[in-house]
């Protein structure tokens, strides 16, 4: 049979106030009760203890001609259990209060190498299920349909560069966005790399031909016509400060001439 063993704190029990109000004799019971507790069939409980008993166990033996120490030890029960570190019932059984917590089960060599193993498997699947979400949720976040088949002739850094502006524009890449503009820039192999950058450089969120033959009045449309207007209008702009610059310096130019006659 092994030899049952259990916690016992040293700098605790020299320091804790609780221990140090008791006499002598009394430390040796809570000692005694300590390790009684410790070889109990149920850890931390004493069954059928009475308190004679324990003052035996303890070293204190009844002197008839001195019996002082006797009787002050036999409220040792009680005085414990005022101070809340056992409890005690009327059939002798006295349970050492935060038994459990305080005792942790010690485990063997294998035990440990067994709770190692099972740790690090369950980090492992954590930091497995971890990575995988992460990488989801990157793949949500930079507009990546990860089941799309990119086209050989697609330029891939300029479809990541196209991602990214729609990012950046806060406009999100569905699945069948991206499906409907590769179905669309298939139509146009050739000049997609182009027709990415003229997107990028006009801040569009859309795709659209070069030779700029929209449908109707849509939305791009729109925008190429405004900009066409403002273009015009910058060019008559100029054009007419062209003009008066001209006329300024024909002016100038014959207030010359004038004076030079006048002289």
């Amino acid at each position: 049979m092994s030899n049952p063993w259990f916690k016992f704190y040293a700098s605790e029990y020299l320091s804790d106030p609780k221990v140090g109000s008791l006499t002598p004799q009394e430390r040796s019971c809570w000692v005694t009760i300590l390790c009684l507790a410790g070889t109990s069939s149920t850890p931390g409980v004493i069954e059928y203890l009475t308190v004679e008993v324990l003052l035996q166990k303890s070293g204190i033996q009844f002197d008839p001609y001195h019996p002082e120490e006797w009787d002050k030890c036999l409220s040792i029960l009680s005085k414990l259990e005022k101070m809340k570190m056992i409890t005690a019932n009327e059939n002798g059984v006295i349970e050492v209060l935060n038994w459990k917590k305080r005792q942790e089960h010690n485990l063997t060599n294998a035990e440990r190498q067994a709770k190692y193993r099972e740790n690090k498997k369950s980090n492992e699947s954590v930091t497995s299920v971890t990575t995988k979400v992460t990488l989801d949720k990157n793949r949500i976040d930079n507009n990546i349909n990860i089941d799309t088949e990119f086209p050989s002739w697609l330029n891939k850094e300029k479809w990541e560069e196209w991602t990214q502006h729609r990012k950046e524009i806060k406009k999100k890449m569905t699945p069948m966005t991206i499906k409907k503009q590769l179905q669309f820039l298939s139509l146009h192999q050739k000049d997609h790399i182009k027709i990415i950058n003229r997107s990028i450089m006009n801040g569009w969120q859309g795709l659209f031909p070069l030779d700029n033959s929209f449908k109707g009045n849509s939305d791009a449309q729109k925008v190429l016509n405004r900009q066409r207007e403002d273009r015009e209008a910058q060019q008559e702009r100029e054009q007419s400060a062209q003009d008066s610059l001209r006329i300024k310096s024909m002016k100038e130019s014959l207030e010359k001439l004038t004076k030079a006659k006048t002289v």
